[in-house]
C-alpha cells in the first residue's frame, strides 16, 4: 500500500521572514536611537521607539499570519492523502 501525498513540494513559507523586522527594529537600532537626544511631545524619544515597536510587531505577526491561512486554505480543500 502505497501513500502518496497531494502536493508536489514543500509549501513556501518564505513570508515568515518578515518576523525578522521585529528583531531588527529592536536590536539593530539601538545605537541609533541611543544616539538621538529628542522629546517629541515631552516623551522621551526611546519611549516612543519602544511604542512603534510594538506596533511594527503586532502588524508583522498579523501580515504572516494572514499569508499563512491564505496558502492553507486551498490544502484544507484538498485530499491529504491518496491511497493506491
Amino acid at each position: 500500500m502505497e501513500v502518496e501525498t497531494s502536493m508536489s513540494g514543500p509549501t513556501r513559507r518564505r513570508h515568515r521572514l518578515l518576523l525578522v523586522i521585529p528583531y531588527l527594529w529592536t536590536v539593530a537600532a539601538v545605537p541609533a536611537v541611543n544616539l538621538v537626544h529628542a522629546s517629541p511631545l515631552d516623551v522621551p524619544l526611546l519611549l516612543w521607539w519602544a511604542l512603534i515597536g510594538v506596533l511594527v510587531t503586532a502588524g508583522s505577526i498579523a501580515v504572516v499570519w494572514r499569508l499563512d491561512n491564505a496558502l492553507d486554505a486551498p490544502a484544507a480543500d484538498e485530499p491529504t492523502a491518496v491511497q493506491r
